[in-house]
């Protein structure tokens, strides 16, 4: 088996806002080849969530090369190797994005998520991140250092291959249901996903489109918290939603928290000031020091999940 897994690390909100890259080669089902490059952003700005994350500041790539200069390093791994990221719609999106900021025509890239791959061979999983994964499995992982995160997507796709009984890329796209995306120019692509959907009498069935990329979705990256009775899905849907569109199910309420979703018994007790629940109360206490987590019932929280794909 033959591949690329890589990974990307940005500086902002912006995906053209590279900062870090690993890059890690597998010739005949063996890592042969790894590489990391610090990037210097074309915009100089460095958002304190991003830094928080991956711990990349503006004096750690202020003398690395632009995404165009170091371009001739990357681009041999891309040239004739299908490329393995875990949300590979995040990944290659930096990608194009950076390849169009530095006015580069790119060759044509086929690549496949790694994320969506573990759907398929490890179905008993309830989430699918990184980290989960990396711990289902024993390997050793620093989460958003870009050469760990490649190291890693890179050893689940020798190991989803195994499980699924195959010996290439292709396979397991076959195997898995997996479409493998394309990169034919900056502006031209398509993705690497697959129909999700979860089977059973009390489960939900969603279903994303191929075309549709999960990053773009509002709850993408997110962490949500649930509390109180939900009447709009089982509480175990509603964090398999969460992990499905690409946010993070926690069960305490902190500073990182973006949403805060209230059951119907609960969101009665706030409103006529009766006993609260601790995470309704931990949500004031941070609220009153500044922190910006938003307090949503779960009907809003149903608006929010499906809301981009009635558009």
């Amino acid at each position: 088996m033959d591949f690329v897994a890589i990974d990307f690390e940005t500086a902002n909100e912006k995906r053209g806002s590279a900062c870090s890259v690993g890059i890690v080669e597998v010739k005949g089902g063996e890592i042969v080849d790894k590489q990391h490059f610090f990037i210097k952003p074309l915009e100089m700005r460095f958002e304190k969530i991003n830094v928080g994350i991956h711990g990349i500041t503006p004096e750690v790539v202020s003398n690395s090369p632009i995404f165009g200069d170091l371009w001739s390093r990357l681009l041999p791994f891309f040239e004739h190797s299908v490329v393995v990221a875990h949300n590979a719609s995040f990944d290659m999106s930096v990608l194009r994005y950076c390849m169009h900021d530095a006015a580069i025509v790119p060759p044509e890239i086929s690549y496949i998520c790694s994320c969506n791959v573990s759907r398929a061979a490890w179905p008993e999983l309830n989430s699918h991140r990184l980290p989960i994964l990396a711990h289902y499995h024993g390997l050793s992982l620093e989460h958003h250092d870009a050469l760990s995160d490649a190291i890693v997507s890179a050893q689940l796709m020798l190991l989803a291959a195994k499980c699924l009984c195959v010996n290439s890329i292709e396979e397991v796209s076959r195997e898995a249901g997996v479409s493998i995306g394309r990169i034919k120019s900056c502006d031209q692509w398509s993705p690497s996903s697959a129909p999700r959907k979860k089977k059973g009498g009390d489960d939900l069935e969603i279903e994303i489109p191929n075309d549709y990329d999960i990053s773009c979705h509002p709850i993408y990256g997110k962490s949500v918290v649930f509390t109180g009775t939900l009447t709009h899905f089982k509480r175990k849907q509603a964090m398999e939603i969460i992990s499905l569109f690409g946010g993070f199910p926690k069960n305490s309420v902190s500073r990182n928290t973006d949403y805060l979703v209230v059951g119907e018994q609960d969101e009665r007790r706030f409103a006529e000031g009766a006993t609260e629940v601790s995470k309704i109360a931990k949500f004031k206490e941070l609220k009153a020091d500044g922190c910006d987590i938003q307090l949503i019932s779960d009907a809003d929280f149903s608006k929010l999940i499906f809301a981009p794909s009635e558009d």
